[in-house]
Formats: structure tokens, sequence, C-alpha cells
């Protein structure tokens, strides 16, 4: 059998050249990897990214058109409700009154939003991507908050008794409260869609127009088309 001895490095020279291929295979292999993990991360961003479109495009994003669209139909029906417990009208007037205020109870969803984030994805897209899905996800929270209390402050109008005579002083006053605290929870969730809805088409996203026409179908039923207003499109 033959045995290779390996070769002894004479001088400066070759410990260089010797040192120079290591480096180079070194260098090469550090170069793949980086090679690979750029497609990696590459792939996991698109997927971070059209989960976010998925969100915003069937999930959140009719859901701010919608109450965008509702925003009015919501405050002439409190002011129907404040304007029967003014004057003051019959019982039955007010119950069937109160029945016509109708919002939905949505979730606002920052699912993708917060994974994107979690998983390190953020830190491999360009500042100016990831500050425009963060402009758009800015006002999901505050419109979970405000979609939870008004559901909560709705609770305190539909409290009102069905049976009896006429309403009585704490009643309507008890009806007052309760239709300022639903105008200021509209109100809010009026400000925050305003923001929300512009941010949203800075994304590149189009709202779902399928998902879209069931929300407004939804709002015509509840309330009419006539006090509806079409949110703005993108530009």
């Amino acid at each position: 059998m033959e045995i290779h001895i390996p070769k002894m490095v004479h001088g400066w020279r070759d410990l260089a050249k010797e040192v120079g291929i290591i480096v180079i295979g070194v260098l090469i292999a550090l170069g793949a990897e980086q090679a690979v993990q750029g497609i990696e991360w590459h792939h996991k961003t698109e997927a971070a990214e059209e989960a976010m479109r998925l969100e915003l495009g069937k999930d959140n994003g009719p859901q701010v058109w919608g109450r965008y669209a509702m925003h009015q139909c919501i405050d002439d029906a409190l002011d129907a409700i404040r304007a029967g417990a003014e004057q003051p009208v019959g019982r039955a007037e007010m119950v069937a009154s109160i029945a016509r205020h109708r919002t939905p109870f949505w979730t606002w969803d920052a699912l993708a939003f917060s994974a994107a984030n979690a998983s390190d994805v953020a830190l491999h897209l360009s500042s100016e991507t990831m500050n425009r899905w963060t402009m758009a996800y800015a006002t999901i929270p505050a419109l979970n908050q405000a979609n939870t209390k008004e559901f909560n402050d709705g609770a305190d109008l539909v409290a009102l008794s069905r049976t009896g005579g006429p309403l009585t002083e704490i009643e309507r006053g008890q009806v007052l409260r309760a239709v300022e605290l639903l105008r200021r929870d509209n109100a809010t969730i009026f400000a925050s869609v305003r923001v929300a809805l512009p941010a949203i088409y800075k994304t590149g996203v189009r709202i779902d127009p399928t998902v879209r026409q069931l929300v407004m179908a939804a709002a015509a039923r509840d309330y009419g088309k006539a006090c509806l207003v079409a949110p703005p499109e993108p530009a």
C-alpha cells in the first residue's frame, strides 16, 4: 500500500500559499451559507408580507371600509334615540328606536404583523416597506379597544325595560348617558378608520371586493342605503 507523506512547508511563500487556500475555502463556504440564508429570508419575508396582505385585505380592511361607510348611519340612529328621550316619546317607541341602532362587533387582528416582528422578518425588510406596514396596523389596537367598548356601552342602552308606562326621569337619564358614550365610541372608531384606510392603500393592499360587498350589504340591511357614505378609493 502506497502511503503519501504530507509535504513539508518550506519558507514563507509556501506557508502563505497554504493559508491562502484555506482562507479562500472558508470565504467560499461563508458566501454559500450567506446565499442560502438570503434565499431563506427572501422566502420568509415574502410569506410574512403575503400574510399581512391577506389580514388587511380580507379582514381588517373590509371592516375599516364598513365602519367608514356606516359612521353617519350610526350617528343618525343615536340622534333619533336622544330626541326621543328628550321629548319624551312612549316606551314602545323608544324601544323600537333603540333597536334600530345596530353596530357590528368585530375583532381587529394584527396576528400577521406581530408574527413578522417576532420572527425578525422586519429586520430584513427595507425601512420604507416596514414603515408602511407599521402605519397600516397602527390604529388596529385602538379600533379593537373602541369596538369592544362600544359593544359594552351598547348594553346600557338595550337594558331599558320593554314593559311599563312612560319613561322615568332616571331611565331617560340612563338612555341619554348611553347615547353620548356610544356617540364618542363611534367618533373614536371613525377617527381611526380615516387614518387606517389610506395607510392600508399605501401598502399596495386592495380590499377584497367580495368581502367588502358583504359588509356593505349587511350595513344596508341594518340602516338602508341613504345614510351610507362611500369611503374614498385608492389614488
